[in-house]
């Protein structure tokens, strides 16, 4: 049964949980972030993470009203890691700053549209000085320092990102792996990217990284639509008695699914534990990506043109790699099986064609097709003493390759919430009526937020509680000194919480991405903004 809660009770219960899970995301941020012990339970060994993303992805409550709480903080978290693989702490730091503030000015009153509106203004105003601020990624050494700085300055696995990247490029494919030996350590293997995914996220196999992941899968390449679980039923019989989908991951790449089809698929997966994916081929030049994937993999390409019915589909015609990973939008499949002399072919006749071809579009699609057919691969492999250690490293192996990643398509900006405190002061243009200008000093003051929590986990700065802290904050504003300090900064100069020195932040290596600290602040406004303007809760009660 739901009950019904209004107004300052029910945005009361509701920062219960909000407070909760932002403090225990938060208590991860900067150099000086904390461990969070985390028992996954059904007798399973305890996780020992500094990683925000898995800190948020295991929040969970039994009180049902601060559960929703939690819930508004994952929202936040977990859009930035879509968005751009990172920014889960900061997410979660800003939405619970601006939350608190705009909930406060609503019980005082405050109309809580026009609050809204005015944060959407300014979250707007932000990021254009950010883009503005924006410096272009140009060598290793900054890829190192993305690396270190996300991965809670963790010196060592910076530097085997930057050396990973070193050898695949700023636009190669890295994946990160468990290691079966203590060490950390990179290799380079033989790979190939097709840019479309899954056709429905029940396929996922990995939730943490919403992807698709089978070791030695075997692979289908169909240039046909599928619509009915009757024209593939002879091979997936056949298949069944040859290799039980239960135990042999198989992968069907196809031009499209429809209703049965799909559906049937999806029932196996969920319900009987089939180890089984459906792909999309690309919208466009799909002949071209067929005969790529089937090439690379050694799969025989189904297709009317060559005189072959989807009907007459067998277990000869698949095809195989070392390992696949298909995410919503990307299939990257690596060491694929195909004959080398057949792939050295291809490229000889996509090269002949580039000679011939006349428009630039022709030669654009080309010369992917070869760096697809060309294509590298790095893998990073996690060691650890033990499994505790080994998972949580990954975590951050992860969290620091998709920075490294935000950083390569926007530029960087000063990190350790630098670039926000720069940013803020752009707010200051705006000419908003009174009351949206509630929202543009929600904004502002979260801004700050980001290195305040780090001087927190530094053990710098602890928010006071008492009313001489109220004084405090009334004639000196809500921070401390170095805040103050930072107020007065311009440049990438700011305040390095790792050794207690002010410094230029990009001379220092402490950067963030552009987009990993765009997408945590247009998410946690858009979560925030919501939640200002919510007055009625509805909650299930045990």
């Amino acid at each position: 049964m739901r009950e019904i809660f209004f107004n300052k009770e029910a945005r009361a219960k509701m920062l219960e949980g909000v407070n909760d899970a932002a403090n225990a995301i938060g208590s991860t941020l900067g150099p000086r972030g904390k461990t969070v012990i985390i028992d996954p339970g059904n007798g399973n060994p305890p996780i020992m993470s500094k990683d925000g993303v898995t800190v948020a992805s295991l929040l969970d409550s039994k009180d049902n009203l601060k559960k929703t709480g939690i819930m508004l903080i994952r929202q936040a978290s977990e859009a930035s890691v879509k968005d751009c693989g990172d920014g889960t702490t900061t997410a979660a730091v800003l939405c619970q700053s601006m939350i608190n503030a705009g909930v406060e000015a609503v019980n005082n009153g405050a109309n809580s549209q026009e609050i809204k509106s005015g944060i959407e203004k300014a979250v707007i105003c932000v990021v254009d000085a950010l883009k503005a601020m924006a410096i272009p990624l140009t060598d290793n050494d900054m890829i190192k320092s993305i690396g270190t700085v996300s991965s809670n300055n963790d010196e060592e696995i910076g530097g085997k990102l930057a050396e990973a990247y070193g050898k695949i490029g700023n636009k190669g494919m890295l994946t990160i792996e468990m290691s079966k030996t203590h060490d950390t350590f990179v290799t380079i293997m033989e790979g190939a990217e097709m840019q479309r995914g899954y056709s429905n996220e029940g396929f996922v196999t990995n939730p943490a990284k919403m992807t698709v992941e089978y070791d030695n899968p075997k692979i289908l390449v169909l240039n046909y639509e599928v619509k009915s679980l009757k024209q593939l039923e002879p091979f997936l019989k056949e298949y069944q008695m040859l290799h039980k989908l239960d135990v042999t991951p198989l992968v069907i790449i196809a031009r499209e699914y429809e209703g049965e089809f799909h559906n049937s698929t999806l029932v196996n997966k969920k319900q009987y534990g089939a180890k089984i994916c459906l792909i999309q081929a690309p919208n466009m030049y799909q002949r071209e990506a067929f005969d790529d994937m089937a090439t690379i993999t050694g799969a025989t390409l189904i297709t009317d043109d060559a005189g072959m019915k989807l009907e007459s589909a067998n277990c000869t015609h698949l095809g195989t790699c070392k390992k696949i990973i298909v995410s919503r939008f990307n299939t990257l499949v690596v060491e694929g099986g195909g004959d080398k002399l057949e792939v050295e072919a291809l490229k000889k006749k996509i090269n002949a064609g580039i000679e011939f071809a006349k428009e630039d579009a022709v030669k654009e699609v080309s010369e992917k097709r070869l760096a697809r057919l060309s294509g590298s691969i790095g893998v990073i492999y996690v060691g650890g003493n033990t499994h505790v250690e080994q998972v949580e490293r990954l975590h951050r192996v992860d969290d620091a390759n998709k920075a490294i990643k935000s950083a390569i398509e926007e530029g960087i900006v000063a990190g350790g919430g630098i670039a926000l405190i720069m940013a803020k002061h752009n707010l200051n243009q705006l000419n908003l009526s009174k009351e949206e200008d509630v929202g543009v000093q929600i904004i502002y003051s979260a801004c700050e937020d980001p290195i305040l929590k780090m001087l927190s986990n530094a053990g710098v700065y602890k928010k006071r509680k008492t009313l001489l802290s109220k004084i405090w904050e009334t004639f000196f504003g809500k921070n401390h000194l170095i805040i103050n300090e930072l107020n007065k900064c311009r440049g990438n100069k700011g305040y390095n919480v790792k050794t207690g020195e002010f410094v230029d932040m990009i001379e220092a290596k402490i950067i963030d991405p552009v987009k990993v600290v765009r997408c945590a602040l247009q998410n946690a406004a858009s979560v925030a903004g919501q939640v200002i303007n919510s007055d009625v809760m509805l909650v299930e009660m045990a």
